[in-house]
């Protein structure tokens, strides 16, 4: 199964990400949806997908954690986990890794990242 892309989609690939590693940032509002799709490595069975608001010379806000086991069923890239974070305000945001169950770090063949524009 292919999923569609949107024109706003950021894209990309994630690999030997451990607990605390950032993803890039991103302008947003309102709800942000992330898709991870084929991950890896063998024998992982969870990641914690945190979602966090940038803010310039103060802690970043933390606005919701996700828990993406459905991408790891098996090494098919259809595989996929997806988490929506609705009520944003309006600012940069970027996901942090949380904790990873049954590996030390996950490898995601496709991350998307769907901004509301």
């Amino acid at each position: 199964m292919t999923l569609p892309a949107h024109a706003a989609d950021i894209v990309t690939t994630i690999r030997n990400f451990s607990p605390g590693m950032e993803s890039r940032r991103w302008n947003d509002s309102q709800f942000s949806q992330i898709t991870f799709i084929g991950c890896g490595p063998r024998g992982a069975r969870s990641v914690q997908v945190k979602m966090r608001q940038d803010k310039a010379w103060q802690p970043d806000p933390h606005r919701g954690t996700k828990t993406f086991t459905k991408c790891f069923r098996n090494t098919n890239p259809a595989s996929y986990s997806r988490g929506t974070w609705h009520k944003l305000p309006k600012g940069k945001y970027y996901f942090q890794i949380g904790s990873i169950k049954g590996a030390k770090v996950v490898d995601v063949y496709q991350v998307r990242i769907r901004p509301k524009k």
